[in-house]
């Protein structure tokens, strides 16, 4: 994956993940829960 679209976001998720979203742009951080105030929330 490599979108751009979670550019910016800090995101969670099964570490194997992790290289993924960091391709999309996002900020991957070992935690349970995430609050993301970085951008429009539908």
């Amino acid at each position: 994956m490599d979108s751009g679209l979670a550019k910016g976001r800090r995101l969670t998720s099964y570490p194997s993940l992790s290289p993924d979203l960091e391709n999309a742009g996002a900020t991957w951080v070992d935690e349970e829960v995430v609050v993301d105030t970085s951008g429009k929330h539908p």
